[in-house]
């Protein structure tokens, strides 16, 4: 897996461990990633061999990123030279990537002790940080974008260390569209999506 990936795949899994502090003042977002983060947990409990997991999983990851401005954002105005097929089989590979790195990763996090730190913003959007600390070493910190639609809040980037998600894909995505153009970064996301990574 290459560095760009782990540390895209790393925020929300961290946030996913099972030792998990909450801050007695905590705004609504952070309420809602505390309450996604015991429904995660609850799926990491199930056994591997349990047809279900996976399935179970994917659905709470997807309810809780938007996509469609995770991808909005990651492309910018490459989106303009797209082909509404392209930027369709974009938006769904984009998706599956995500997806697959998160349910390989997140079990090997599950000790890892995370802290709600602060829930600032206002209604509509708000930047929940929290600390993710490993029995051995110092604590990481994440930090999550959210906003609301349709009245649901959601994910839209994650910061580790100072490192954004969105700003991460961002750089990708531009080296791949200026070296082949679409065909390119498509081909590039199929690869990695029929390899799980």
């Amino acid at each position: 897996m290459n560095r760009f990936l782990r540390l895209a795949i790393a925020p929300l899994v961290l946030a996913i461990a099972l030792g998990v502090t909450s801050s007695a003042f905590a705004g609504e977002a952070q309420t809602y990633m505390e309450g996604k983060q015991t429904e995660l947990s609850a799926v990491l409990r199930l056994s591997k061999t349990d047809g279900s997991r996976a399935r179970k999983l994917a659905t709470l990851l997807d309810g809780m990123f938007d996509y469609e401005k995770l991808a909005a954002d990651s492309l910018g105005s490459n989106a303009d030279s797209a082909t509404p097929e392209q930027l369709t089989e974009f938006k769904t590979l984009l998706r599956k990537l995500v997806r697959n790195a998160y349910q390989k990763n997140i079990e090997k996090t599950l000790n890892y002790e995370v802290a709600w730190v602060s829930d600032t913003g206002g209604t509509d959007n708000a930047l929940v940080s929290s600390t993710a600390k490993p029995k051995q070493g110092e604590a990481i910190s994440i930090k999550y974008k959210l906003h609301k639609v349709d009245g649901k809040w959601l994910v839209n980037d994650v910061i580790t260390e100072e490192a954004s998600l969105v700003n991460g894909y961002r750089n990708q995505f531009n080296k791949s569209l200026k070296n082949g153009g679409w065909d390119n970064l498509l081909k590039k996301l199929r690869t990695r999506a029929a390899r799980g990574q």
